[in-house]
C-alpha cells in the first residue's frame, strides 16, 4: 500500500507575455528578373518575371498597391533596384495605399483595434525606409489614417524633404490632421535626420487605444535607430496641446509623394503587431462550486480574441488542498527475530532480518514510514549462551536494527524512530522479569536512545519498559513498551501517569505476550492486566504482541472507546520466519488502518483474513478531514482553437468526494497569454457506467458502421473497450472515444454475430454488454440468389450464365466473390511448396471480404489421396481477407507440421461464409 505524497501548493499566477513581431503585412520590394513591368492597381506580381511573393504576413493575401489619390501617372510607380520607386513628374502628386480592390484596405481587424481601449490598447510597429533625391523642398511622406482620405485626413504622417539646396541632411516633419490633434492641423519640423539623397530607416510605434471621444490615449513614437531612442513622441509634443488621438474607426497606410518631388524610394516596409487586447475566456462547465461531479468530467471554456488567428488553450487542474491531517503513513512491526539471531533451525538466517530493516530504510520515503516497533524476543538466548556471554546473537541484532539509525541511508539526523520490547528470550534466565537484561540495555538502553527526539523516557532504572513519541501527518503518537511479565500496580501507575501527561497523543502499547493466536484472541495474564489498567485512557487504541507462532486479534470496548489487539509471530514458520513482518498503514484521508503481512526476503504478501485486514479509525484533527491536495498540472492543450468557439477537454481519473480546481490559459498567435480565474467543483460518489445491450440488423456483403452505447449517471466522459471480437466477420476502425466500429461480415454469411464491450469513466468500468448482430441477405429483387448490388456492379442477370466463359456460372462466381466478367478472376493456388524451415506454404488469389478455409488430406502409402479432407479451422482474422470488400488480393497459409506421415499430403481451399 502506497502512501499519498505531500505537495507544495503554489498560487495561481495570471501571466501576460508578448512575442514581438507578428507580421501583419510586409514588403521588401526584392524581386528577381525583370522589374519594369510593375504597375499599381494590377497586383504585386504584375509584370514581374518570374512572379514573386514579396507581400507577406497574416493580412497579405490578395493585397495590391493602388493609387488612392493624386494625378501622377501609374507608370511613374515602379520597382527599381529592389525598391518602390516614384519618379518625378512636375506638379503632379501621388498617394499609394494597399487594397484588395479599388479602395484602401482597412487593417483594424488584423491590428486588434476593434476591441482596443485605453485599458488594453493595441500596439503595432511600422518600419519604412525612405529616400528623397529632390533638391527642392517638395516632400515625400508615409502616413497612417483612420479614414481613406487625402493628406488633410491623415491622423499622423512623417515627411522627408530637403529644406535648402545647401543642407546636407534631411528635414523630418510631422503632419497631424485637425481631427487627430483635437485642434488645428499641425505641420512642423521634428528635426534633421540622415544624409540627403540616402535612405533613412524609420520605426514608428503606434499605441492605439481604439476609437476615442474626448480622451487622448493613443500615442505615436518615431525612431531612426530601431527604437533605441525616440526622436519624436506625441505624448511630449508641445504642438499638440489637446493631445492626439486615432480619430476614426479605420486603420489605413499611405505612401505619398508631393508634386515636383524628385525620385523617391521606399524600402523594407512592414507592419508588426506587438500586443493588444488579451484573449478572453469564459469557463462554461462545470459550473463553479458544482457538486456530485463524476470521475471524468468534461471541462469547457468559451474563448474570444480581438485579433485574427487561432488560439491555444491549455487546461490546468489540481485537487484542492485541505487542512491536516496529511498523507498516509506506515508503521512496520517486527515480530520475534530470535531464530534469525541464532540462525536456526534449518535455514533461518540473519540475512532475513537484514532484509527486513533494509527494506524499511529503502522504502522510508515511498511508504512514508514514521516509526518501527519490535515485539520482543530479539535474540534466542538472553545474556548467556552455552555458559558464555551471548555476544554473537546481540551483534547480529545490532547489525540489523542499527541500520534504522544511519543518517547516510535514512537521510534523517537520528534515523527512523523505533523501539524494541523485551521478550522472555531476552531475559536471563529465560522468562524471569527479575533476572538480567544486560545486553538489551547495553545495546538498546537509556544511554543509547537518550538525546534522540523520539525517546520519551523509561520505567525504573533501566530501559526494559519505556516509551517513545513520534508524529506523522499532523497526528501525535505515544508507544509504551512493557517488559515481558511485568504488569503490577507500580508499572501500571507509571503508564497511567505517562498517558495522562500525553492525552493529546494516540497510544499504542507493545508487550511481547499480549494474547493467543486466535481470532478472537484470548488475553494473556499480562495482556489482560494492561488492558484493565489502562482502558480508562481514551487515547489508548491499540496493543501489539508476539511470542506465540501465528496470528490473532481481538477488540474491546470501554465507555465507547475501542481498543484493538493484534498478535503476530512467525518464528515457527519455514526457515524460522522467512522474513515475514507486519505493515500497518494509517490513512487519515480514509479514516482507516490497513494491516498487511509482507516478507522482503520472499518479496511476497500473505493475504488471508488473519494476515490482511483493515479497521475504521478516526484519524482527524478537530479541524476536520484533511487532504494535501496536489499542485496544478497541465491536463490538456488544444491547439488551433477558433476564436469565438467553445473548447473542451476531459479530466479523467478523479477520485470521489474530493474538491478539484481548474483554470485555462489562452495564447494568441503573438504569444499573449490570458488566464481565467479558477473554478472549483466537488466529485460525488462515482457510479460505474452502464453499457447497453443492443440488437442490430445489418445487410450482408457490405461493411456497416456501428456505434457502441453506454450511459453514465455522473455524466462522465466515457471510453469503450472491446472485450470479444466478432467471429463471423471483421471489426476495424474502432474509435474508443466515441464507440464507433466498422464491421464487415464474411462474404455470403447470413446469421448471427456478436461484439462484446464495456465502457469506462477512467475509474470504474461497466459490466460487459453485447452488440448482437443479425446479418441478413442484401436485396435480391428477382430472387435468383444473386443480390441486386452484385448484379448491377457487373451487369449480369442470369445466375446460370457464364459471361466470362471460364466454366463457372455467375452464381458460382458470386459465391466465390470473383468477377463474372473476367475469366482471369478465379480462386486458384498461385504458389505452393516446402519452405526452408521445413514447413509447407500456400498462396492463393483472394478477394477482400471473403473467408477462405484450408483443408488437408493425408496421402495413403502410395502417395494418393488417402481419405476425406479435414478443415484446418483458424480464427476469422486469419481466414478472412481484410482488404476492402471486392478488391483483388492474395492470401497465404503456412503449415508448420513438417513432412507428411506418408508420401504426400494434399491441400485445398474453399470459400466459406
Amino acid at each position: 500500500m502506497k502512501s499519498a505524497s505531500c505537495f507544495l501548493i503554489t498560487s495561481l499566477l495570471l501571466v501576460g507575455s508578448v512575442s514581438h513581431g507578428q507580421v501583419i503585412v510586409a514588403d521588401n520590394y526584392d524581386v528577381t528578373g525583370a522589374e519594369s513591368g510593375f504597375a499599381v492597381g494590377s497586383g504585386v506580381n504584375s509584370g514581374i518575371t518570374p512572379p514573386t511573393t514579396r507581400l507577406t504576413g497574416s493580412a497579405a493575401i490578395g493585397l495590391q498597391y493602388i493609387k488612392a489619390f493624386g494625378t501622377k501617372t501609374d507608370s511613374a510607380h515602379t520597382i527599381t533596384g529592389n525598391k518602390l520607386a516614384v519618379a518625378p513628374v512636375a506638379s503632379l502628386s501621388s498617394t499609394l495605399s494597399l487594397s484588395t480592390g479599388t479602395a484602401p484596405y482597412d487593417f483594424r481587424s488584423f491590428l486588434g483595434t476593434s476591441a482596443a481601449s485605453p485599458a488594453q490598447p493595441a500596439v503595432y510597429e511600422i518600419t519604412i525606409t525612405i529616400a528623397n533625391s529632390t533638391v527642392s523642398s517638395q516632400r515625400c511622406s508615409f502616413a497612417l489614417g483612420s479614414a481613406p482620405g487625402t493628406a488633410g485626413d491623415w491622423d499622423f504622417g512623417i515627411q522627408l524633404y530637403h529644406a535648402t539646396t545647401s543642407a546636407t541632411a534631411y528635414t523630418l516633419q510631422k503632419r497631424v490632421s485637425a481631427g487627430a490633434s483635437g485642434s488645428s492641423a499641425v505641420n512642423s519640423p521634428i528635426g534633421t535626420v540622415g544624409t540627403h539623397g540616402t535612405e533613412v530607416p524609420f520605426l514608428i510605434r503606434v499605441t492605439d487605444a481604439g476609437v476615442e471621444t474626448t480622451t487622448f490615449n493613443s500615442r505615436i513614437q518615431v525612431s531612426i535607430n530601431g527604437g533605441t531612442t525616440w526622436i519624436y513622441d506625441s505624448n511630449t509634443d508641445s504642438d499638440l496641446p489637446n493631445g492626439w488621438r486615432m480619430n476614426g474607426a479605420g486603420r489605413f497606410f499611405f505612401w505619398d509623394v508631393a508634386g515636383g518631388a524628385g525620385l523617391v524610394a521606399y524600402d523594407d516596409f512592414s507592419v508588426k503587431w506587438i500586443s493588444g487586447p488579451l484573449p478572453t475566456t469564459t469557463l462554461t462547465a462545470p459550473q463553479n462550486n458544482a457538486q456530485n461531479i463524476g470521475a471524468s468530467p468534461i471541462l469547457k471554456v468559451a474563448v474570444t480574441n480581438a485579433t485574427p488567428g487561432d488560439l491555444t488553450v491549455t487546461y490546468y487542474g489540481r485537487e484542492v488542498p485541505k487542512p491536516y491531517p496529511g498523507p498516509d503513513f506506515c508503521i512496520p512491526v517486527l515480530p520475534d527475530t530470535q531464530n534469525y539471531s541464532r540462525e536456526a533451525p534449518d535455514d533461518a538466517s540473519r540475512h532475513m532480518w537484514y532484509a527486513q530493516t533494509d527494506w524499511i530504510v529503502s522504502n522510508r520515503k515511498s511508504e512514508n514510514i514514521a516509526y518501527v516497533a519490535h515485539l520482543g524476543d530479539i535474540v534466542q538466548s538472553g545474556d548467556i549462551k552455552n555458559g558464555n556471554p551471548n555476544t554473537l546473537e546481540w551483534s547480529i541484532a545490532t547489525n540489523a536494527m542499527y541500520r534504522l539509525e544511519k543518517p547516510s541511508t535514512t537521510l534523517l539526523t537520528f534515523g527512523i524512530p523505533y523501539g524494541a520490547a523485551v521478550g522472555n528470550h531476552d531475559q536471563e534466565p529465560l522468562g524471569d522479569e527479575n533476572g538480567t537484561t544486560t545486553f538489551y540495555n547495553d545495546y538498546f538502553g537509556i544511554s543509547h536512545f537518550s538525546g534522540r527526539p523520539y525517546y520519551g523516557g523509561n520505567f525504573g532504572d533501566n530501559n526494559d519498559s519505556h516509551f517513545d513519541l513520534f508524529s506523522a501527518s499532523g497526528l501525535d503518537f505515544i508507544v509504551i513498551y512493557f517488559e515481558f511479565g511485568r504488569y503490577g500496580s507500580v508499572i501500571m501507575n507509571w503508564a497511567n501517569a505517562v498517558l495522562s501527561t500525553n492525552q493529546h497523543r494516540r497510544a499504542i502499547v507493545v508487550t511481547h505476550y499480549a494474547g493467543s493466536t486466535s481470532t478472537p484472541s484470548s488475553f494473556s495474564a499480562q495482556g489482560s492486566a494492561i488492558y484493565e489498567g489502562l482502558k480508562a485512557n481514551t487515547n489508548f487504541f491499540m496493543m501489539l504482541g508476539g511470542h506465540v507462532t501465528g496470528e490473532g486479534s481481538r477488540q474491546n470496548t470501554f465507555n465507547g472507546n475501542i481498543m484493538r489487539t493484534f498478535v503476530s509471530d512467525y518464528q515457527g514458520r519455514t526457515n524460522g520466519g522467512n522474513g515475514w513482518m507486519r505493515l500497518m498503514y494509517f490513512s487519515p484521508t480514509n479514516n482507516q488502518v490497513v494491516i498487511q503481512t509482507y516478507s522482503p526476503w520472499l518479496d511476497r504478501y500473505e493475504t488471508d483474513a488473519n494476515s490482511e485486514m483493515f479497521f475504521n479509525y478516526s484519524l482527524q484533527l478537530p479541524s476536520g478531514p484533511g487532504s494535501p491536495g496536489t499542485p496544478y498540472a497541465a491536463l490538456v492543450t488544444n491547439v488551433n482553437v477558433t476564436a469565438g468557439s467553445e473548447s473542451s477537454a476531459a479530466w479523467p481519473g478523479l477520485q470521489p468526494n474530493k474538491t478539484y480546481e481548474w483554470y485555462v490559459t489562452v495564447t494568441d498567435q503573438a504569444g499573449n497569454i490570458a488566464s481565467s480565474s479558477p473554478r472549483t467543483f466537488t466529485t460525488g460518489v462515482n457510479a460505474a457506467p452502464v453499457a447497453n445491450h443492443q440488437q442490430v440488423t445489418i445487410p450482408g456483403d457490405q461493411p456497416s458502421l456501428l456505434t457502441l452505447q453506454a450511459s453514465d449517471s455522473n455524466n462522465d466522459n466515457l471510453t469503450f473497450e472491446i472485450t470479444n471480437l466478432p467471429v463471423r466477420g471483421l471489426a476495424s476502425d474502432f474509435d474508443p472515444d466515441n464507440g464507433t466500429i466498422a464491421y464487415l461480415p464474411a462474404h455470403g454469411y447470413r446469421g448471427l454475430d456478436r461484439i462484446s464491450y464495456r465502457a469506462s469513466d477512467s475509474v470504474l468500468s461497466s459490466a460487459t454488454a453485447n452488440l448482437d448482430l443479425t446479418v441478413t441477405a442484401p436485396p435480391d429483387t428477382n430472387t435468383n440468389g444473386i443480390p441486386d448490388a452484385w448484379e448491377a456492379a457487373y451487369g449480369i442477370t442470369d445466375p446460370d450464365g457464364d459471361d466470362d466463359g471460364d466454366g463457372q456460372s455467375n452464381l458460382a462466381e458470386y459465391i466465390a466473390n470473383t468477377n463474372p466478367t473476367n475469366a482471369a478472376s478465379v480462386l486458384k493456388i498461385l504458389d505452393a511448396g516446402s519452405l526452408t524451415n521445413g514447413a509447407f506454404g500456400l498462396t492463393w488469389s483472394s478477394i477482400g471480404g471473403t473467408r477462405y478455409r484450408i483443408q488437408y488430406s493425408t496421402g495413403d502409402t502410395n502417395g494418393g489421396i488417402g481419405g476425406p479432407f479435414t478443415d484446418i479451422i483458424r480464427f476469422i482474422d486469419t481466414e478472412m481477407d481484410a482488404n476492402p470488400y471486392g478488391t483483388a488480393s492474395t492470401q497465404s497459409f503456412t503449415d508448420p507440421g513438417g513432412n507428411p506421415t506418408n508420401k504426400a499430403q494434399y491441400y485445398r481451399i474453399k470459400v466459406v461464409p
